[in-house]
């Protein structure tokens, strides 16, 4: 191990020491000879929001949450090449949550098997598709695509400008490749 890396990892681990001195690090009752004993707080999805377990959009009020999630076909973001439709279901989506006072957690994707296809009607006239059985079965677009790509740029430049720094999106999770956007 060089230097640098040595001493990297030194600095690590003082911090981690410190924090578990301090009982900063984990959410306990006791911390005494080397014995943790975690104690669950509801109360501390209230200081800290953007953590922990998060359901289906308005599935579930048994415990205490910030976070609700959904999954979004690209069809319901577009309509066509640069024109783009937000507002459709994606608003609506994030409007309900936040009534809740909650935050989105949201994937976009192009596969979801067992549903219809992601892929806007506008991609579908010139782009191989992958019909499976797999999981269910579905179709999966060549992702190697160059209009696909293109269009997947825009989108995602597209949709940075329109909700960067909107309060009511918790996380964004990357979803435009693959079965299930993974």
């Amino acid at each position: 191990m060089n230097k640098r890396n040595f001493l990297f990892v030194i600095v690590i681990l003082t911090i981690i020491s410190i924090s578990i001195k301090d009982n900063t690090l984990l959410n306990t009752n006791s911390f005494t000879e080397g014995i943790i004993t975690y104690v669950y707080d509801p109360y501390k999805t209230e200081e800290n929001p953007l953590r922990g377990f998060f359901p289906y959009i308005g599935e579930y009020d048994s415990f205490p949450y910030s976070l609700e999630f959904f999954y979004i076909p690209l069809k319901n973001l577009m309509s066509d090449f640069d024109t783009y439709t937000f507002d459709l279901m994606l608003e609506s989506n994030l409007d309900e949550i936040a009534e809740r006072g909650h935050q989105a957690v949201f994937r976009v994707f192009l596969d979801y098997p067992e549903e219809p296809t992601g892929i806007p009607d506008f991609l579908l006239n010139g782009l191989t598709i992958y019909q499976y059985d797999e999981f269910g079965g579905g179709i999966s677009p060549d992702y190697t695509n160059e209009t696909l790509i293109s269009t997947l740029e825009s989108f995602i430049q597209e949709f940075g400008k329109q909700y960067d720094g909107d309060n009511r999106i918790g996380f964004v999770q990357i979803g435009l490749l693959g079965h299930w956007g993974e």
